[in-house]
């Protein structure tokens, strides 16, 4: 079955995007059809709702397999690499609270990522969203960018959800040593930014502790 053929099937109902896709998940159709599927309405209604719809019926579904969940990572690094839309509250925000903080796939999505060219664009989406990631991971990719100051922001931001996020994962001694080594004097003003982030002292002060 096509999007088309399925689109067909369900026009009179007039469903949410949410609803479509709940009904494409009891259709006749295998896991990895359903979700090649989902991800095709995703592109025809980019929304949070859409993606999170996804993963839970996924989840759900038992079918669950690192091939399937490869596709997924695949879709995402994909449009988070080139979209010039802003897919902050979209899939990046999926990014955020279906796969990174689920612990039964951040690490292997870290890795997937990481393992297929990502993009700078990429790493900085990663690095911005990965407080819940185990820390070991994270704590790699610093390394390796810990010489490049474009990536000081980036690597700040994950540092700071990674202490104050609710499924933040941090080694304090590891970060710490990072952290000081961050050059960050003419980026103060993106630092702090945002009122509801905690701001720069505050992850002083929680490192210090």
């Amino acid at each position: 079955m096509t999007l088309t053929e399925f689109l067909e099937t369900v026009k009179e109902n007039k469903l949410d995007p949410y609803g479509l896709v709940s009904e494409l998940w009891e259709a006749s159709l295998t896991v990895k059809e359903k979700i090649i599927l989902s991800l095709e309405i995703y592109d025809l209604e980019p929304s949070y709702s859409v993606l999170t719809s996804m993963w839970l019926e996924y989840k759900c579904s038992n079918g669950e397999t690192k091939e399937y969940n490869n596709i997924i990572f695949e879709k995402y690094q994909k449009e988070l690499s080139t979209s010039d839309k802003d897919l902050s509250e979209t899939m990046e925000y999926s990014l955020y609270f279906d796969v990174f903080e689920d612990p039964d796939k951040n690490r292997d999505a870290w890795n997937y990522f990481l393992n297929n060219h990502p993009t700078n664009k990429f790493l900085k989406i990663m690095l911005a969203n990965s407080g819940p990631v185990p820390y070991d991971l994270k704590h790699r990719l610093y390394e390796q960018f810990i010489k490049d100051e474009n990536f000081h922001l980036d690597i700040y931001k994950s540092i700071r959800h990674s202490c104050f996020d609710n499924c933040g994962n941090v080694n304090k001694e590891r970060a710490r040593y990072i952290f000081t080594n961050l050059n960050l004097a003419d980026k103060m003003d993106e630092v702090n930014k945002y009122d509801y982030y905690r701001n720069y002292e505050d992850v002083v002060n929680y490192l210090k502790k």
